[in-house]
């Protein structure tokens, strides 16, 4: 049955990855975007808040254009040491034959969720699944199932370089106007995860003075079209250094003692200016 095989090949995986403190989505021409850390404190330990809405430009409603690539560039500074956790390290076909059941259970680093539209409408439309992310060597890997099952129609392994991640999502069958299905939202929070003392993911050392860090999508669909959009995530600027408060027992610039020292130098300057001021006058006597 064709639309029972099309709602099995419905994992068109846009995955996405990178990091801003909770907030509302940045609306783009053709996606709404959010990619937010879950602290605002430099230097530390964070969680990683998702969330994509894909769309058409004159018709938030209608089936996107299915989404071919994905780079996300997150703010600079941001790491990612994917050797710091547990890693899934199953290949392609095995992934293929078990699912998300390829990889230990503690590689998982989220559970979130996926929807996508096929083009035939209701009540095949939307379609609703299940994103796996799981760790892998400098990667996340996403595997797609339905609901309550491991069986998996879809994955795609998202490279990790430096604070960047870049998706591949494969092609899926599907219905009008493009015979193929579409990514329609993608939403997961992996929380914070630490191995010792290190971070799987750790905020960027610097907060820019607008205290927003900025993270980028840049996007590639099937008809031809892109779109770049950014999302901001709140960060704390660090506060100017205090003074530094005086030592014990130092006079304070308004003590006696303070006013004495003060008029003693003024004194022995004065003195110093006239014994000049009466050489030059006088330079024989000075000579004696």
């Amino acid at each position: 049955m064709r639309i029972h095989r099309i709602m099995a090949a419905t994992a068109v995986v846009a995955a996405i990855g990178g990091a801003a403190a909770p907030g509302s989505a940045q609306a783009g021409r053709l996606a709404d975007f959010t990619f937010g850390l879950t602290t605002g404190a430099t230097s530390a330990p964070s969680g990683l808040t998702v969330h994509i809405l894909f769309h058409r430009a004159n018709d938030p409603n209608a089936k996107p254009s299915p989404i071919r690539a994905g780079v996300f560039q997150g703010p600079s500074g941001l790491r990612f040491d994917t050797s710091a956790v547990p890693q899934c390290t199953a290949s392609d076909d095995q992934i293929r034959v078990l699912g998300s059941s390829a990889c230990p259970a503690d590689s998982q680093l989220t559970v979130g969720t996926l929807t996508a539209m096929t083009g035939f409408g209701p009540p095949v439309d939307p379609l609703a699944g299940e994103d796996h992310v799981f760790n892998g060597p400098n990667q996340f890997i996403e595997i797609i199932t339905a609901p309550g099952t491991p069986a998996s129609p879809g994955f795609d392994r998202l490279s990790i370089q430096g604070s960047t991640l870049s998706a591949h999502p494969p092609a899926t069958p599907g219905g009008p106007p493009d015979g193929q299905t579409a990514v329609r939202s993608i939403d997961f929070r992996i929380p914070v995860r630490v191995s010792g003392d290190r971070p799987l993911i750790t905020t960027p050392p610097d907060c820019p003075p607008g205290g927003q860090w900025t993270s980028t999508a840049r996007l590639q669909f099937a008809d031809g079209s892109t779109d770049t959009v950014d999302s901001q995530t709140p960060c704390a600027t660090r506060p100017a250094p205090a003074a530094s408060p005086p030592r014990a027992g130092a006079p304070t610039s308004g003590s006696p003692h303070v006013r004495q020292r003060r008029a003693r130098r003024r004194h022995r300057v004065r003195a110093h200016r006239l014994r000049r001021r009466h050489h030059r006058r006088h330079p024989a006597s000075a000579r004696r």
